[in-house]
């Protein structure tokens, strides 16, 4: 019986892809088919801005923060 089956994976540093395949008797011969193709990127156009407002609840507060140590600057 032929399955399919369709993943994202990684390639290593090594150049190794590694799949793991659903469990199956050890032994068994497999007949595999590769095609692959690159993932496309995703960009993040999403602001922090986009999300003001979008809790409903009244009861939801936010905490007193308290203040943050001057920092070293950033070189």
């Amino acid at each position: 019986m032929m399955q399919t089956m369709r993943v994202r994976s990684r390639i290593g540093k090594n150049g190794v892809l590694e799949i793991q395949l659903p469990a199956a008797e050890e032994g068994t011969e497999l007949d595999i088919v590769i095609v692959y193709e690159k993932a496309p990127t995703v960009e993040h156009t999403t602001k922090i801005n986009d999300f003001y407002g979008c809790i409903q609840d009244e009861t939801f507060i936010r905490h007193p923060q308290l203040e943050q140590p001057e920092r070293e600057p950033l070189l």
